[in-house]
């Protein structure tokens, strides 16, 4: 028989950005009892800021507040996404702009019973399909939360992270590099020195260049995408740009500039001594040195000095996180069925045509795949 839940546990669902801005002391509270790494996708900072510039009229929020005695003990940030033909969608708040997903809770835990009430909060929610919740680490509490088998190996993926707690100085980051890495690091200063003054700052959300840089920052990101043939569907959304202005604590705005000029920047976000490099960019003008390279030196010896201990790169592992990372984080796509309609979808799309799909697209020149990927997710919302 099932172990029967005391009263005064109880999981209430909030379903609007007013219930959700109600809610928010009580929010930052738990946050600032919450000492685990990985969730900073999970705060009201992020979640509210994310209702209020990019909740469009087919999002609906589904925040799930699970409380203990009456306090609340844990914070599952979820929303419903209405798509095409009329399907609901179940996915982690703020989906795709969230890398992690993940439940906010005190202390970093959850109960077998504070499970159980979690779990079956999702399956009550009959006015979705289907939940798709990616992005999940494979040690955190959400994993335990999601129903067993639930997990589809399609949708897995993995991020890359530098572990920084063993170095107490910059100097000790640098003196633990390869011979060939310091020579590269020694060449792209000399490069840039060359050209005039270099400088790097590291900026908060109340500087007042911060909105400025920031703007710099994310049309180098497109120029670089439209150079190279990539696709973010994330970064071409209307409002991300006044999304990523407006979050307030917790944002770092890195830039490095010659003689007054950006040329490269990255926005990231550090909570609890974890760093989640979000957007790194730089002036494709100024590409032969480097200059992306050279920002990521300053910016890990930055962090070193604030007592950082991770420099993560977040989701989908490259050759280039790679070269930058030393562990890896498995991550883990979970399907849970709610509807007929949804276990159809999840059945014959998630589980069948499109990893197909994928497979074909990867066999594609590049140089052609942007513009596909473009044109199919226009037509198959659910593609990514």
């Amino acid at each position: 028989m099932p172990r029967s839940i005391p009263e005064s546990r109880q999981v209430d669902c909030l379903r609007s950005l007013a219930e959700a801005e109600a809610f928010a002391p009580a929010w930052r509270e738990l946050e600032d009892r919450h000492a685990a790494s990985l969730d900073w996708f999970q705060t009201s900072g992020w979640c509210l800021n994310w209702l209020r510039h990019l909740g469009h009229e087919g999002i609906a929020p589904r925040i799930l507040v699970l409380r203990d005695g009456g306090e609340a003990i844990a914070v599952w940030p979820l929303m419903i996404e209405t798509e095409r033909f009329g399907l609901r969608i179940l996915r982690s708040l703020g989906d795709p702009h969230t890398q992690y997903s993940g439940i906010l809770c005190r202390n970093g835990t959850l109960e077998p019973a504070h499970v159980e009430l979690l779990r079956s909060a999702l399956l009550s929610l009959v006015d979705a399909d289907a939940a798709v919740i990616k992005l999940v680490p494979a040690d955190s509490p959400l994993a335990r939360v999601l129903p067993a088998g639930s997990c589809i190996e399609a949708l897995g993926t993995s991020a890359s992270v530098l572990s920084l707690a063993g170095f107490r100085t910059a100097a000790d980051y640098v003196a633990r590099l390869s011979k060939a890495r310091r020579r590269s690091r020694s060449r792209r200063s000399k490069g840039l020195a060359e050209r005039g003054t270099v400088s790097f700052r590291a900026l908060q959300p109340d500087h007042h260049d911060y909105a400025r840089i920031l703007t710099r920052a994310m049309a180098f990101k497109k120029s670089w995408l439209a150079r190279t043939g990539r696709v973010s569907l994330g970064l071409s959304m209307p409002g991300h740009a006044a999304f990523l202005a407006g979050i307030g604590n917790g944002p770092v705005l890195f830039e490095l500039a010659v003689n007054g000029e950006t040329i490269a920047a990255e926005l990231g976000f550090l909570r609890n001594r974890h760093y989640y490099s979000y957007l790194g960019s730089f002036d494709w003008a100024w590409r032969d040195l480097s200059p992306g390279k050279a920002q990521m030196d300053q910016a890990l010896e930055w962090l070193i000095a604030q007592g950082a201990e991770a420099y993560d790169l977040l989701a989908h592992r490259t050759s280039y996180k790679d070269s930058w990372s030393d562990t890896e984080i498995p991550l883990h796509g979970h399907v849970v069925e709610i509807t007929t309609r949804g276990a159809i979808y999840a059945r014959c799309w998630i589980n069948t045509a499109r990893p197909a799909l994928k497979r074909a697209m990867s066999s594609i020149p590049e140089e052609y795949r942007a513009g596909l990927q473009i044109m199919m997710k226009q037509d198959i919302p659910f593609l990514a």
